[in-house]
């Protein structure tokens, strides 16, 4: 299978459950044969010189098993642990928190392939990216006139903190990064350059509508916009208290849909790991916004992540106010007594005539940038003017949301469908 990476497992369970701490010990000592501990969560983060929020309850671990044998050997570990589990009932040794533990419904032991996800957007080729080459197309001007800025950013803009988890960002960038992380190579873990451009572009556009935020970027892709799910969900634990916004324009499966080595066709899927990672956002005091695009495969199903109820799932549309066509739409997974989370942005339409697109590098190849991940970004933007424009009362998570409802225009959409657009265009 070409949609994970072969040779590893994640386990996840809560730090609580004792049976699955017994069998994370054995693989560390070698007991259980052909399965081999690489590292926990915490381990890589702490060699980033990060950690995890106190209120995390997860424990996750990276595991190498034998090429070829993962989804056995995913049977294998759910088999050993229901046995560690039984001989710790037997015995009566579950403690209260883990009885408490057992009653909820995503607090199983899970062990999974570790994903790939990618992102979109055509790849440069394995080359560093000028910031300096790149410039917006005309159209970006009319883009953020759709959003409803103000003619002058908040001053509280510089208060807002904004996490880009894409392929990192040109070094000759010109605006200052508070943060940077590299969470690709464990040997530069300081080194961010995208080899891509794709983060580039993100945080050029974040930067053009919210001019005084605080943007950290952390690099998950590679220069082919491929992403491990290991690495995503560090990252995303990794994203600190301070942090109000959470730019994650990243897809489950392979962006071309089939795999030139074994002809596969990927679709995006669900993971339970990434959910109960993104869930843990609720336990802070003040929980940030994550802004997921919605994909670009014209389907109408969101792509995974953006299809979880707890994220901002963003389409794209152009600047006939029409849903583009390459964009995926359709319902996130949620009660349905409870508002969702979907809206459009301008993200670029290739299909239209004249074509569409945020800006270009002005390579020879001629690349445009256009889609979901962009209109994402620029739904970013406006989340992190509007948390700049309240006060502290009004910036707690549901307020944020209920707001983001009530300023959505669906009057200036085409045609509108709640099923294509959401509650429509993102916009103060």
């Amino acid at each position: 299978m070409c949609d994970y990476i072969s040779g590893e497992l994640i386990l996840c369970f809560p730090k609580v459950d004792s049976a699955a701490q017994q069998l994370i010990e054995r693989i560390k000592k070698g007991l259980v044969g052909h399965v081999s501990h690489i590292e926990s969560l915490e381990q890589k983060l702490a060699r980033l010189g990060l950690k995890l929020d106190e209120k995390f309850e997860f424990d996750i671990h990276r595991v190498e098993v034998s090429v070829g044998e993962e989804l056995w050997k995913v049977t294998y570990l759910q088999f050993l642990y229901k046995h560690d589990l039984l001989h710790e009932l037997s015995l009566g040794q579950i403690s209260a928190d883990f009885w408490a533990s057992l009653g909820k419904y995503n607090h199983h032991f899970t062990v999974t392939p570790n994903s790939v996800l990618s992102l979109t957007g055509r790849p440069l080729g394995k080359v560093s990216v000028q910031a300096a080459n790149f410039t917006f197309e005309p159209i970006h001007s009319k883009y953020k006139a759709t959003l409803g800025l103000p003619s002058e950013p908040p001053e509280n803009l510089d208060q807002v903190t904004i996490a880009i988890l894409d392929s990192g960002i040109a070094d000759d960038i010109d605006f200052a990064i508070s943060e940077k992380k590299n969470f690709v190579d464990p040997n530069s873990p300081q080194a961010v350059t995208d080899e891509n451009g794709h983060g580039t572009v993100i945080a050029q556009i974040l930067h053009d509508i919210a001019p005084k935020a605080n943007l950290i970027v952390y690099k998950v892709a590679d220069a082919d916009g491929r992403v491990s799910e290991w690495d995503a969900i560090a990252a995303l634990a990794a994203v600190n208290t301070q942090t109000q916004v959470v730019n994650l324009s990243l897809r489950f499966g392979l962006e071309d849909r089939v795999c030139k080595v074994c002809g596969r066709e990927s679709h995006s899927s669900r993971s339970t790991v990434f959910e109960n990672v993104i869930e843990q956002f609720a336990n802070r005091k003040r929980q940030p916004v994550l802004v997921v695009a919605a994909g670009n495969d014209g389907l109408s199903d969101l792509d995974f992540p953006a299809r979880f109820a707890s994220v901002l799932a963003i389409g794209a549309i152009n600047s006939k106010c029409e849903l583009s066509a390459e964009s995926n739409y359709g319902n996130q997974y949620n009660d349905p007594a409870m508002p969702d989370n979907r809206f459009v942005s301008p993200g670029g339409d290739n299909t239209i005539n004249p074509p569409e697109t945020v800006g270009s590098f002005g390579l020879n190849d001629g690349l445009h940038w256009h889609g979901t991940s962009f209109a994402a970004a620029y739904a970013t933007g406006v989340v992190a003017n509007l948390i700049a424009g309240q006060d502290e009362e009004d910036i707690k998570y549901e307020a944020i949301l209920n707001t983001l409802r009530s300023n959505a225009d669906s009057k200036t959409l085409t045609n509108y469908d709640p099923n294509k657009y959401g509650h429509g265009i993102i916009r103060l």
